[in-house]
């Protein structure tokens, strides 16, 4: 019964499940649509091309968190400190990157 067959999925909540999830629904042509997964890593259409969010990635939340800190606030130096697993550490990177091309300075991470 074509009723009973999935459109897609909507879940994971974490970018690693959501790659994992995502690469075994497109072999299937099921799209993934993630509620917060935010690895740069799932922009990537070639390697996930039926995956979908509706949270900004990594590296919109660090550039515009890198703006307000820098442009909002004035600060220029910073320590960044992260969770050791892809979510922290993608995401500190991100930061870091958007941090320098707006001429601030991370001094430890």
């Amino acid at each position: 019964n074509s009723d009973n067959v999935p459109l897609g999925l909507i879940g994971a909540a974490s970018s690693s499940v959501s790659a994992a999830i995502a690469r075994l629904l497109s072999s299937f042509s099921l799209p993934l649509l993630s509620q917060s997964s935010t690895s740069r890593e799932l922009s990537d259409t070639s390697n996930y091309p039926l995956f979908s969010r509706v949270t900004a990635a990594d590296t919109a939340e660090s550039r515009m968190l890198a703006e307000s800190l820098v442009s909002g606030l004035q600060w220029r130096r910073f320590a960044v400190l992260h969770s050791t697993g892809s979510y922290g550490s993608d995401f500190a990177a991100e930061l870091e990157i958007h941090l320098a091309s707006l001429g601030a300075l991370v001094v430890s991470r």
